[in-house]
């Protein structure tokens, strides 16, 4: 096992990209058009009618959830019936949640992008 040590820029580097990191964290928390937007998701609103989308991708209904959850929102409990979870069992949200979260926000919306430009 090897271990470094980071030079004062290389810290100070690291130490300015984490907090660029909180920040973007916390304007995504507070930007009311996201929360809405993840909010109003057909998986969350109306689970039962996507079932077999829901459980192709179930990591991407759990990130909405942990997402609503740590601010506060309403969850509906259709929602976690279909991940088969409790109110109990959602973990706190993360960067990994986070990550998973708008990854696929913006993969689909990239797709959704091709597909309007195909038409």
């Amino acid at each position: 096992m090897f271990t470094s040590v980071c030079r004062p820029a290389e810290q100070k580097t690291l130490a300015e990209f984490r907090a660029s990191v909180d920040a973007f964290v916390i304007r995504l928390r507070q930007n009311r058009d996201f929360v809405t937007a993840v909010a109003i998701h057909p998986w969350i609103t109306n689970p039962n009618g996507h079932i077999e989308e829901i459980l192709d991708d179930p990591e991407y209904l759990s990130s909405m959830i942990v997402y609503l959850n740590a601010l506060g929102e309403q969850i509906p409990q259709e929602a976690l019936h279909a991940l088969g979870v409790d109110f109990k069992s959602i973990p706190i949200l993360d960067l990994n949640w986070l990550e998973l979260l708008l990854t696929t926000v913006s993969t689909r919306m990239r797709e959704t992008s091709k597909t309007l430009r195909q038409h």
